[in-house]
């Protein structure tokens, strides 16, 4: 982990810091108001302690709904990203942007390949049936957790 005066000077050297929630929970499967204080808030908390705007967003675990997609482009951002460890396409929703997964086994040739457009596929325009079937699993999940 990082102080607030690390990422700020991270932020001065023209690194770009994003925001990413309060909480790290699965936006998706939260209700309007509590997925809009988890945006909201992160980049509140981050514009006030690095004294920047914060342009982007990132999903945790880079679930998205249409829904959370509209209260990131109302809150201000310019682009937020999902996972699905591919490149983007043109033609992607700017509020669902491909992000690279970068993990610590990789080398340095397999991370040039990538910052180069090579190694990976570009990502469908539109998410596949699965991912909406992972998202009732977790919601099913998180209803039996609470009745419990």
């Amino acid at each position: 982990m990082m102080s607030w005066r690390q990422i700020a000077s991270l932020a001065e050297a023209g690194i770009e810091i994003g925001a990413h929630s309060v909480s790290h929970p699965h936006l998706d499967i939260l209700g309007r108001e509590r997925a809009a204080m988890e945006i909201v808030g992160s980049r509140s908390a981050i514009e006030d302690a690095i004294g920047r705007p914060v342009r982007t967003f990132a999903y945790p675990h880079g679930y998205s709904t249409v829904a959370t997609r509209r209260i990131t482009a109302e809150a201000g951002f310019l682009a937020a990203c999902s996972v699905r460890h591919a490149f983007s396409s043109r033609h992607e929703d700017r509020f669902s942007l491909s992000r690279i997964i970068i993990e610590d086994s990789m080398g340095a040739a397999e991370i040039s390949h990538f910052l180069v457009g090579k190694g990976l596929a570009v990502a469908p325009t539109a998410f596949r049936p699965t991912t909406f079937g992972w998202r009732q699993a977790r919601r099913i999940k998180q209803l039996m957790a609470t009745t419990l």
